[in-house]
């Protein structure tokens, strides 16, 4: 019994001595991420742009030249403006010069005799006389004159277009001999009896006017008197419009009408002429 202990004893100290005589496993050191190198700070760093508002000298250059730039500007544009306002005075004055110095042409209308209706043939016609007078400063050249009739009525109303082309027309036409044409002096006045007016059957049916079972007409009559000046020669008018109307007695009142029953012959001394304002004495 005590054999074997001694014996159990002597393995155990055996087994300790081989325990203390054991190397231990030395392997590689663990590895580890490698970490990147730190940044350059002149790398990383905003840049920063080299304005010439960083620049002192360069700021103080280019504001001169912006002022520089700007005052000319102005200059200039003031000088624009001035020069413009000269020729518009300058203008003014010329055409108030011209203006003073041209011939103006006026002209008076009165009539010359009765407006009668030749029946059965149906047409109609009535004498006038002009008066024209040079109130200008300066000779009018090539004086003519002319003048229509014009029935209103609801189917023929525009007789500021009528007026117009056919005004238009008459400057357009030539004459034979211009060397002939009129000459009308400042101050002088001129006589025109070739004009009258007629009113053709076909015009006078269009533009009858039923009123109640009463059929008149209602009679205007326009022209222009045509003439030339200045260097070249340009043509210039004055027109007019007059509204013909008769006096009749009703009830012991005279009264102004403007109907005219197509028949019969309307006495001189009792028509009258009513001129239009806003188109009669128009010069160009």
């Amino acid at each position: 019994m005590t054999g074997t202990t001694e014996n159990q004893e002597s393995s155990d100290s055996a087994q300790r001595k081989a325990d203390n005589h054991i190397s231990p496993v030395i392997g590689p050191e663990a590895t580890t991420i490698p970490k990147p190198p730190p940044a350059d700070s002149e790398n990383t760093a905003p840049k920063k742009k080299n304005r010439w508002t960083n620049d002192p000298p360069m700021f103080w250059v280019t504001l001169a030249g912006v002022i520089v730039v700007v005052a000319y500007t102005s200059v200039a544009a003031w000088q624009a403006c001035l020069t413009r306002g000269q020729l518009t005075v300058l203008q003014g004055q010329l055409d108030a010069m011209i203006a003073d110095q041209r011939p103006w042409v006026k002209i008076e209308a009165s009539i010359a005799g009765p407006l009668t209706f030749f029946e059965p043939a149906g047409f109609a016609e009535m004498p006038m006389h002009f008066m024209l007078t040079n109130a200008g400063h300066s000779p009018a050249f090539n004086v003519r004159l002319t003048a229509w009739s014009f029935l209103l009525s609801l189917n023929h109303h525009d007789l500021e277009r009528e007026w117009g082309e056919r005004c238009e027309n008459f400057k357009r036409t030539t004459l034979d001999n211009p060397a002939r044409g009129m000459i009308l002096f400042p101050s002088d006045q001129l006589p025109w009896n070739q004009s009258g007016i007629g009113l053709m059957p076909d015009e006078i049916k269009k533009n009858i006017i039923d009123e109640g079972g009463n059929k008149a007409l209602d009679v205007w009559i326009y022209g222009c008197a045509d003439y030339v000046f200045g260097g070249p020669q340009a043509h210039h008018q004055t027109g007019f419009v007059y509204r013909l109307g008769h006096l009749i007695s009703s009830k012991g009142i005279i009264a102004l009408s403007f109907r005219f029953e197509p028949h019969g012959t309307f006495p001189t001394e009792s028509m009258t002429l009513t001129s239009s304002q806003s188109a009669s004495g128009q010069t160009n």
